[in-house]
C-alpha cells in the first residue's frame, strides 16, 4: 500500500507542477500577446479593407482591434548597435494590451505622450544601457524599398533613418525583452516607407475566447486570413510543454507499475499462507471463481486504499507548496519565479486515480490467479 500511495502522490505532484509552469509561461506571454491574432493566409503583410475593420470593431465580443506592422531594423545608441524587431502599433494598443503591467521604467499614463518608444530591458542591455532620462536618442536604420541591403557598396542614400527618444522600458521574459521596440505605427511606416500595409491585427475580447467568436470573425474577414488564439500563437512551446508533461507522466506511471509488484508479492505470500484455507473452501463447494474473487477483492482494497491515500498526500503536499513555497527554484533576482509553481486540476486527480486503480486491478488479477493454481 505504501508503494502505491507514494507513487500516486508523486504523480499528482508532478502533474500539478507542470500545470503551474504552464500557467507561469501563459501569464508571461499573455502580458504581451493578444487574445486573438489575425495573420495573412499568404505572404507576410496585407491590407485590411476599411469596411472589414469597421465590422470587427463593431462586433459585440471585441473590446478593441490594434493594427500592427512588424519588421526588423538596425538600432544604434551611441557607439552600440543591434538588430531589433520594431513593432508599430496604433493608439488602441494601450487599450487592448496588458503591456502596462510589464513597464518597469516610465509613466503608464499614456495620454501624456504624443509619441513613445517602449523597449525591452534586454534590448536596453544590448545597447549598453539606455538612459530614458537623458536627451540621447535611438537611431533606427532600415533599407529603403528596392535597395539591396546585402550589397557591399550600399550608401546612405539607400537607407531610411529615423531618430526616436526612448520613453519606457518593460520586462517580460528574455525572448521578448531582448528584441522588441514598440513604436507608433506612423513612425514604423515612415522607417520602412510602408503605406497602409499590416503584418497582423491584434484583437482583445470582452468575454474571453470561444469558438463562436473565432468563427464569426473568420466569416467577417474571409479565407484570406488566419486567426490564432493564445495557444496557437506559441504552438511549438505548447507542444514541448505537453510532450514533457506526458513523458513525465509515463515515467511516473512506470514507477507505479513497479510499485504494483509489491502488491503482487503481498498477495502471493497471503495465498501461500492461506493454502489450507483455500483447500477447505474447495471442499465446502467454493469454485475457482469464488476463491479468485476473494484475493482479487483483497488486492483491490489495498490498491484503492493506497490510491486514495496517495491522492490525499499529493493534495496536501501541493497545498503546502502553494501556501508556503518551501521548495525553491533559485535566486529570486535571476528567476522569473523563485518557487515551484503549483496548479491542481480536478481532471489530473481523476486520471491519476484511474491509472492507479487500473494498475492495481491488473496486479490483483494476476496474483489472484495463483490462488487457483495453489489450491489444485
Amino acid at each position: 500500500m505504501v508503494a502505491f500511495a507514494v507513487s500516486t502522490a508523486a504523480l499528482v505532484v508532478v502533474l500539478s507542477v507542470f500545470n503551474g509552469f504552464e500557467g507561469v509561461i501563459d501569464g508571461l506571454y499573455n502580458t504581451f500577446d493578444p487574445d486573438l491574432k489575425v495573420l495573412p493566409a499568404k505572404g507576410k503583410s496585407f491590407e485590411i479593407p476599411a469596411d472589414k475593420l469597421t465590422q470587427l470593431k463593431q462586433y459585440n465580443n471585441i473590446a478593441g482591434v490594434t493594427c500592427v506592422f512588424e519588421e526588423n531594423a538596425l538600432i544604434r545608441y551611441g557607439e552600440r548597435q543591434t538588430v531589433a524587431q520594431l513593432k508599430g502599433v496604433d493608439a488602441n494598443f494601450f487599450k487592448t494590451s496588458n503591456i502596462a503591467q510589464a513597464i518597469t521604467i516610465g509613466d503608464t499614463n499614456w495620454a501624456r505622450y504624443k509619441s513613445f518608444a517602449i523597449m525591452g530591458r534586454g534590448l536596453s542591455y544590448l545597447l549598453g544601457g539606455v538612459n530614458l532620462f537623458s536627451n540621447k536618442s535611438l537611431r533606427i536604420i532600415a533599407p529603403r524599398p528596392g535597395s539591396d541591403p546585402s550589397g557591399m557598396d550600399i550608401g546612405m542614400e539607400s537607407l531610411n533613418q529615423e531618430e526616436v527618444f526612448p520613453t519606457h522600458e518593460f520586462a517580460i521574459q528574455k525572448e521578448i525583452d531582448g528584441r522588441i521596440l514598440v513604436l507608433p505605427l506612423a513612425a514604423v511606416n515612415k522607417v520602412f516607407s510602408n503605406e497602409g500595409r499590416l503584418t497582423q491585427l491584434e484583437i482583445a475580447l470582452k468575454n474571453g475566447n470561444n469558438e463562436q467568436t473565432i468563427t464569426d470573425i473568420q466569416n467577417i474577414l474571409g479565407k484570406d486570413y488566419i486567426i490564432q488564439n493564445r495557444r496557437e500563437q506559441h504552438q511549438l512551446l505548447n507542444k514541448v510543454m505537453n510532450g514533457e508533461k506526458m513523458f513525465s507522466y509515463a515515467i511516473m506511471m512506470f514507477i507505479l507499475l513497479v510499485g504494483s509488484f509489491n502488491l503482487i508479492a503481498m498477495l502471493i505470500m497471503l495465498i501461500m499462507e492461506k493454502r489450507g484455507h483455500i483447500e477447505t473452501l474447495k471442499y465446502m463447494g467454493g469454485g475457482k471463481h469464488f476463491i479468485r474473487s476473494i484475493f482479487f477483492g483483497h488486492g483491490m482494497m489495498v490498491a484503492c486504499l493506497g490510491c486514495f491515500t496517495g491522492l490525499a498526500l499529493g493534495f496536501a503536499l501541493c497545498w503546502l507548496q502553494q501556501q508556503y513555497g518551501f521548495i525553491t527554484l533559485g535566486d529570486a533576482e535571476t528567476m522569473v519565479i523563485n518557487v515551484y509553481p503549483i496548479d491542481m486540476r480536478l481532471p489530473d486527480f481523476l486520471y491519476v486515480a484511474l491509472t492507479s486503480i487500473c494498475i492495481g486491478g491488473l496486479a490483483s488479477w494476476y496474483a489472484s490467479k495463483k490462488a487457483v493454481v495453489s489450491g489444485q
